[in-house]
């Protein structure tokens, strides 16, 4: 279903995300991901410093891989956390864009799909 899935990560992940240290916004480059399919994202943030620390992830989505628009936003996260989403897809490009917050943030994030 996903297009480049990399082996030797836990449960046959396409490792997406793999930030130590995130300070300043980073989107990610496209992956196609078949009509239907049962996309799985885990999210994993560690390590949060600085003045209120946050980070906004969104998944935006597109028909051709150039045109790209927010589909889901995660709900913002203010501490370290382990989160699982599931989403049906119509198929076609996605990519995250994650948006560290506060004063000096900096942050471990890694973003996992399956």
């Amino acid at each position: 279903m996903l297009n480049n899935v990399h082996s030797g990560l836990p449960f046959d992940k396409l490792l997406v995300v793999d930030e130590k240290g995130l300070t300043q916004e980073v989107v990610t480059k496209g992956f196609r991901v078949g009509q239907g399919a049962k996309m799985l994202v885990e999210v994993n943030v560690g390590n949060m410093s600085g003045t209120n620390p946050t980070l906004d992830i969104k998944v935006q989505e597109s028909y051709d891989g150039v045109n790209w628009f927010d589909r889901v936003s995660f709900a913002r996260i203010t501490e370290p956390t382990r989160e699982r989403w599931y989403h049906i897809t119509k198929g076609g490009w996605y990519r995250f864009v994650l948006t560290p917050g506060g004063e000096s943030p900096s942050m471990d994030v890694f973003i996992g799909i399956a």
